[in-house]
Parts: structure tokens; C-alpha cells; sequence
């Protein structure tokens, strides 16, 4: 489920911001569901890919996303 509504992010980022920076694809696929709940509302309702950023959990510890 993870994967899926990390692909439902990355379109959404992609289609309100037109492109989506290779780092916070990464970033995406490293989150867990909620996270990746909490940043599809995100992704809805921001002005901007920086605000949109400034949603993003902090990365794991071991700096993978992974978590």
C-alpha cells in the first residue's frame, strides 16, 4: 500500500507542480502510509513545491528515508 500512495503523491506532485526533483522522489518512497496520507493532503492544497517541502517528515537517522 506504501508504494501505491507513493505513486498517488508523485502524480499529484507532478501534475499541480509539473515535475517532481529526483531527491524528494526518494524522499516519497522512503515514507510510511500515514506519512504518505498526511503529504497527499498536502499535495492537494499547496500554493507551491516549497511549501509542499516544508510538510515532508524529517529523513530517517540512517539517511535512507527508509523507516
Amino acid at each position: 500500500r506504501e508504494e501505491e500512495r507513493s505513486r498517488l503523491v508523485h502524480r499529484t506532485i507532478l501534475l499541480r507542480f509539473g515535475a517532481v526533483p529526483p531527491d524528494l522522489d526518494a524522499h516519497l518512497r522512503g515514507l510510511s502510509l500515514d506519512e504518505l496520507e498526511a503529504l497527499f493532503e498536502a499535495a492537494l492544497t499547496a500554493p507551491s513545491l516549497e511549501v509542499f517541502r516544508a510538510h515532508l517528515p524529517a529523513p530517517a537517522p540512517n539517511g535512507n528515508g527508509a523507516g
